[in-house]
């Protein structure tokens, strides 16, 4: 199967304008010249192995999605949860979001390619903020409860 530039440009669009990114911001932050993405997203160039790596870890997604002719992003699967709360999302907010996201799909793709090894699951121990007149001009202090 051939890569078909216009769905691949349209997914590196949709997931910049995502992001509130400009291509020049992605651009810096990938250190792919701004022509070479324009022509990525314009569908008129196809990307080297290395620029779709770069792209993909840039954006905090599978490059294999960028590879496959998939038309729906892993990220339009959040994008109720952007509109959801309207404008009160920031940027910094929607790639904190997006970066949780992938390191949630990084552990599940670890947790079923290492075998069983009897795992338990992480659990937080509650902590009892301590304080009283004499610590507060101490720093805060933590105890176990």
């Amino acid at each position: 199967m051939s890569l078909d530039l216009s769905i691949l440009g349209s997914k590196l669009s949709r997931y910049r304008e995502q992001f509130q990114a400009t291509t020049a911001e992605v651009a810096v932050g990938t250190g792919i010249p701004l022509e070479v993405l324009s022509a990525y997203e314009g569908g008129a160039r196809e990307p080297s192995g290395d620029h779709i790596l770069i792209i993909a870890d840039y954006y905090k997604c599978d490059y294999k999605f960028f590879l496959s002719n998939e038309k729906l992003a892993p990220f339009e699967q959040t994008e109720t949860l952007f509109r959801m709360p309207g404008d009160a999302l920031t940027r910094e907010d929607r790639w904190a979001i997006q970066e949780f996201l992938f390191l949630c799909d990084c552990e599940e793709v670890l947790m079923n390619a290492l075998p069983d090894l009897n795992r338990k699951p992480f659990v937080f121990q509650k902590l009892k903020h301590i304080t009283s007149r004499m610590e507060l001009m101490l720093p805060t202090r933590f105890e176990i409860i």
